[in-house]
């Protein structure tokens, strides 16, 4: 998928296709699936809680609360400082 620098809103495939909901098979870490991309914070809406969900990079211990698990078939709203490509 084709990324800008700015929002982004990417859904998340996995190439082995998991099902919805699962983690991707590469690992359900945002850090993992977003690696190839130059991302800062992503957000995903649970309907569950009515609540946004944040995820950062994993840029130490004090982030690591804030590393929420990513799954399949969910859109992230990705905020990027520079254009790029992501590849699942």
């Amino acid at each position: 998928a084709k990324v800008i620098a700015g929002w982004n809103l990417l859904g998340v495939v996995d190439v082995l296709q998991a099902g919805a909901g699962k983690t991707p098979s590469g690992g359900g870490e945002a850090d993992n699936y977003f690696d190839n991309i130059s991302w800062k914070v992503a957000y995903s809406f649970d309907t569950t809680t009515n609540q946004w969900e944040k995820s950062i990079p994993d840029d130490g211990p004090e982030s690591a609360a804030d590393a929420k698990e990513i799954l399949n078939g969910k859109g992230y709203w990705v905020w990027s400082t520079k254009a790029g490509t992501l590849v699942p």
